[in-house]
């Protein structure tokens, strides 16, 4: 499964949003092999400007992630919180992936909100790095809560060697 959406501003930034079932942590086979759940990775790349996304980008991003969700009943959503692109300047003092994990929470809860979503959670999960923490998102339905945490438990282990 791939799907790619390129999504513009008014103020002229333009962003790639891909999900597909192939993600960068080569998570999805071993999981839908143990679990018997699809892994969705989302990546969201800036591929033109330099502004802060508006709240209508983030509207076109959140939507066009939760049909995709809606639309596999086996699947969890995964974000992994990248470093590589620099943050656009705010007052806020943080690391690249903590802003990126905040703005995607707050995303989802802004979502659930005003859909009146129930039955789906957010699993936040911090791995302490050698010079900063890292942060993967997995969104799940409430049925494979317990599984998720059980992912989550074996990617710190991994990671934090």
């Amino acid at each position: 499964m791939n799907r790619s959406f390129t999504i513009s501003s008014n103020q002229g930034d333009q962003y790639r949003l891909s999900l597909s079932d192939n993600d960068g942590l080569n998570l999805s086979k071993e999981i839908a092999d143990k679990y018997g759940l699809r892994i969705i990775n989302i990546e969201l790349v800036r591929v033109k400007g330099k502004g802060i996304a508006s709240s209508m980008t983030l509207h076109w991003i959140e939507q066009l992630t939760a049909e995709t969700f809606w639309d596999y009943p086996d699947s969890l959503l995964m974000y992994y919180c990248d470093f590589l692109n620099p943050i656009p300047a705010t007052k806020k003092r943080m690391f690249p992936q903590e802003y990126r994990s905040r703005l995607f929470s707050l995303m989802f809860q802004r979502y659930v909100k005003h859909h009146d979503v129930v039955g789906v959670s957010e699993i936040v999960v911090r791995i302490d790095g050698v010079d900063e923490p890292y942060f993967i998102h997995f969104i799940t339905r409430d049925e494979h809560v317990q599984l998720v945490y059980s992912i989550a438990t074996e990617l710190k282990k991994a990671f934090e060697k």
